[in-house]
């Protein structure tokens, strides 16, 4: 069985689905002019699923307009092919031939994914001995790309060793993270570093930069180090996951004068991270105090964080929609996600066009503790493109021609 009939049987959705009106509306930046109705109508189809994050089933009608001949799609499916994804096998070949199909219709990106899987396959059928340090970079991004990140690793290696400073700076950070196998070895990392760097490698230079002072601080007690080295400290413990020794250390900086960690310290106890509880009255005094000294993203932040206060301290009933909004954001800020979505709810009733698109995506989605509803959520969109907002346009007319072509098919079932 073809995989097109495969994917019809699975769906049973091909000989069920119904004309409609609404695909005169759905344009495709690739799309040819003389795209055929069934490949426009599973492409909206899968649009639409993807929306309300069902990405199986929208992979699963991706494949049918793939096989009307549907540019988009193919590329999706190319992709799925490519990375393995959405129950779709790891297959090459597969992923070559679905990315050569759309770029044969002019799809640009296809084009480019085709040209550089075709050098890379001509790279991997040759013998590692007769590869060049920028073949062996090819290679490692083949199976990076594939999801193998120890094989890319390994090639990374194999690569820097051969000169090529992409691969050199890839290596440095292996050792300088632990990552993929490679033991953590600040030294060596240094060292793949400054080969990179030595060839003009702008990234590779300012991470030796960094790195050579974090080693200088890490080779002192906490007691001799002054307030640059203890922030050195922190982006230490940062750069290699450790977030709460990181915020320790923030804190030490801080304490003794540091303006950047003042500000992180200022972040993180607004967002009440890394074991600091969250107090916001705290995080404006960490924020003044790198504000007095000149610091610009915590005067922002301050401001910012004073406004929310005073409007935190007002009833619900005396805000404005944009001060209803405004609360919303302050909660997504320290991750309170269900009372954002209450207060986008509010200012959306209230009119704010931002706020109702906002609310349209929850409902589209499910989130926060909302029932997924398609329903509310392209009122909400509607409401909010009505006010001229250009996202949610957007996304009223996707969920508007994948659930009038839907509704349809559940009618004819």
């Amino acid at each position: 069985m073809s995989q097109k009939s495969n994917l019809k049987a699975k769906t049973d959705l091909a000989e069920k689905a119904q004309k409609s009106p609404a695909l005169d509306a759905y344009k495709c930046t690739n799309a040819p002019a003389q795209l055929s109705e069934d490949a426009r109508k599973f492409h909206a189809l899968a649009v639409y699923h993807f929306e309300l994050g069902d990405y199986q089933l929208a992979a699963v009608h991706h494949g049918i307009a793939a096989e009307e001949g549907h540019p988009d799609s193919q590329y999706q499916v190319a992709r799925y092919y490519h990375k393995g994804l959405n129950e779709y096998p790891k297959n090459t070949e597969l992923a070559m031939n679905w990315y050569r199909k759309a770029a044969e219709q002019g799809h640009r990106a296809a084009r480019e994914e085709y040209d550089q899987l075709a050098h890379q396959c001509a790279i991997l059928a040759r013998s590692d001995e007769t590869l060049s340090g920028e073949e062996f970079y090819q290679k490692a991004r083949y199976y990076y790309s594939s999801g193998d990140y120890r094989q890319a690793a390994h090639y990374h290696l194999m690569a820097a060793n051969g000169g090529y400073y992409l691969s050199q700076y890839e290596t440095a950070r292996y050792y300088h993270l632990g990552l993929y196998g490679f033991n953590q070895d600040l030294e060596v990392a240094r060292l793949w570093y400054q080969k990179a760097a030595e060839q003009g490698h702008s990234e590779a230079l300012r991470a030796l930069e960094a790195l050579t002072a974090q080693m200088e601080a890490l080779s002192k007690q906490d007691d001799n180090l002054s307030s640059e080295e203890l922030h050195q400290k922190a982006l230490h413990y940062y750069k290699i996951g450790n977030s709460k020794e990181s915020a320790r250390y923030h804190l030490l900086a801080a304490e003794a004068g540091c303006v950047d960690s003042q500000y992180q310290i200022g972040r993180i106890y607004q967002s009440g991270i890394f074991g600091f509880d969250q107090d916001s009255s705290l995080a404006l005094q960490w924020y003044q105090k790198a504000m007095e000294q000149g610091h610009t993203d915590a005067k922002r932040e301050y401001q910012e964080l004073s406004s929310y206060m005073k409007l935190l301290d007002q009833s619900e009933d005396s805000l404005s929609p944009e001060e209803l909004y405004f609360v919303a954001k302050y909660y997504r800020g320290i991750g309170e996600f269900r009372k954002e979505a209450n207060y986008h709810l509010m200012a959306a009733e209230a009119g704010w066009a931002e706020s109702q698109y906002r609310i349209g995506t929850v409902y589209r989605l499910g989130l926060y503790r909302y029932e997924q509803n398609v329903k509310k959520a392209m009122e909400w969109y509607k409401k909010a493109a009505d006010q001229g907002h250009r996202l949610a346009k957007e996304e009223y007319e996707k969920l508007q021609n994948g659930s009038t072509i839907y509704d349809n098919q559940k009618l004819k079932n």
